[in-house]
């Protein structure tokens, strides 16, 4: 996923909540995470469209900007999508006006991950490789991408459609040339 709004790009990177993997977008300086990253951890029946509701109808308690706004994220089947996401206050604030029974656990994980300056942020020149690995291998490129993810094997043999044993292959040639992120590790995902 890739985010982009006024041609600014931001990292992603995966963290743990109740052993569950969210994805957390640093942008504009400060980490996000989407509505539906926050409803899947507030083990909402719908998700997205259960914390979307809950910011419509209490949206006066939001700043634009400050606790949430509106990026295009680009999706892995390249499509660009509107979507809200929130910063730290921001999911805070949703995880006190849910009625989730993971609200509390969810507002100290938020209060502790996204706000914690200390965190080490991206490092640019492995964003440039990874970007120059995209441009020259896309295919390895998005086999790099998809196991700093944390998916594995078969998983990304069913989204690159190849057999296991081929991952296999590219990841040691990837992993060989230095080039293979740690799962769960910060990275450019300009190609996927």
């Amino acid at each position: 996923m890739t985010v982009k709004n006024n041609q600014t790009s931001a990292v992603v990177r995966t963290a743990s909540f109740s052993e569950s993997p969210l994805t957390i977008v640093n942008y504009d300086g400060r980490r996000w995470l989407t509505a539906s990253q926050i409803g899947q951890a507030l083990e909402m029946a719908d998700p997205a469209n259960s914390v979307n509701r809950i910011f419509q109808r209490n949206k006066d308690e939001f700043s634009e900007g400050a606790d949430s706004t509106s990026v295009k994220l680009t999706a892995l089947d390249g499509r660009q999508r509107e979507t809200r996401v929130f910063s730290e206050t921001g999911c805070i604030l949703l995880a006190f006006l849910s009625k989730s029974q993971k609200a509390k656990d969810f507002r100290r994980w938020a209060k502790q991950e996204l706000a914690n300056p200390t965190r080490p942020q991206t490092d640019r020149s492995s964003n440039r490789e990874q970007e120059l690995l995209n441009e020259l291998r896309p295919e390895l490129g998005k086999i790099a991408h998809y196991h700093g993810l944390g998916l594995n094997l078969s998983e990304i043999g069913r989204l690159m459609d190849k057999k296991p044993g081929s991952i296999v292959h590219a990841l040691n040639r990837l992993s060989k040339l230095g080039l293979l992120p740690q799962p769960g590790s910060q990275l450019s995902l300009q190609s996927a």
